[in-house]
């Protein structure tokens, strides 16, 4: 080769290396972008099949555990005054915290509550609207005081009475919320690896221009 022709072939032998390099980051972020969005949706799907039945399941004891509470507090609610319903609210079975809309003996609504801070005044609106007003048994999830709750609400029949069951869902969010983390770092781990599996493919994938731009050294 002339000496005039080196610079020319050295540039291009350069540019060919460093064509090979930025080739070899590609293919390697490739695959670990592939392995990170696989990822992202395998753990993003366990968490929702996970959580769905684990609610799904605490709903509907607590509905059935209402329902029989709720029949239970309308054989006692004739003539009772607001004490008597306080300690026939306390009397239930343990399990989710009873409120109770019912009339007082001047005709005025009166609410009477085993723990005030899962009361009637910490009810979502929409849900008291739902069995007060419509007379229409319903379910909802919602926060107060920074806690995750369900509660359900029954209209009492043949009576202006309603009651209400709220139940909380801390050890279902704690749950959750580790099987998260959990994923989160099996996620991590993941990408490192689809990055290691990509950089180590790139090697032989590539390998055919290597040759080319040792040749033309």
């Amino acid at each position: 080769m002339s000496p005039a022709a080196q610079p020319a072939a050295e540039r291009h032998g350069s540019l060919i290396r460093g064509l090979r390099i930025g080739l070899r980051g590609r293919v390697t972020l490739a695959v670990a972008a592939v392995g990170l969005l696989l990822s992202i949706v395998l753990s993003v799907t366990t968490v929702t099949v996970a959580r769905n039945p684990l609610l799904t399941t605490r709903e509907d004891a607590l509905t059935l555990q209402a329902l029989d509470n709720a029949e239970t507090i309308r054989g006692g609610l004739d003539n009772a005054e607001a004490a008597d319903l306080q300690t026939l609210l306390s009397s239930l079975p343990d399990g989710g915290v009873p409120s109770l809309i019912a009339t007082g003996a001047d005709g005025a609504p009166v609410s009477v509550s085993v723990d005030s801070r899962f009361g009637v005044d910490a009810l979502p609106q929409s849900l008291l609207e739902r069995v007060v007003d419509e007379r229409e048994s319903a379910i909802i999830r919602f926060e107060s005081g920074g806690e995750a709750l369900v509660a359900v609400g029954i209209p009492l029949p043949d009576s202006a009475a309603s009651y209400f069951e709220v139940n909380q869902l801390d050890d279902i969010q704690t749950a959750v919320r580790t099987l998260s983390l959990t994923l989160i770092v099996v996620t991590a781990l993941a990408t490192l690896l689809a990055m290691a599996l990509g950089f180590w493919a790139s090697r032989y994938a590539l390998s055919p221009l290597r040759r080319i731009g040792e040749a033309a050294e």
